[in-house]
């Protein structure tokens, strides 16, 4: 699932996440969210947090986007936050 999908391309944050249902209560300026829900996307960044909108399953095996390329932009948006 989400663990094994984390440590495989983010392993140095496996250590770091947090799951739940009210993600929006983690928000801060060292924090980001990685969510294909856009209302809990929206809802963390107006609590201070970083958030990352992730596309929904259908979008990614339909071909309308490609997961390397979200990969990749996920990434770079990950190096931002780091400078902040």
């Amino acid at each position: 699932g989400k663990m094994e999908w984390i440590d495989k391309h983010f392993p140095d944050l496996l250590t770091k996440l947090i799951c739940g249902k009210d993600k929006f209560r983690c928000a801060s300026k060292n924090s980001i969210l990685i969510d294909d829900s856009a209302k809990k996307v929206e809802a963390f960044r107006e609590y201070g947090g970083h958030a990352f909108h992730w596309p929904n399953d259908l979008r990614l095996l339909d071909g309308d986007e490609d997961v390397d390329e979200v990969i990749e932009k996920l990434k770079e948006e990950i190096k931002e936050y780091k400078k902040d």
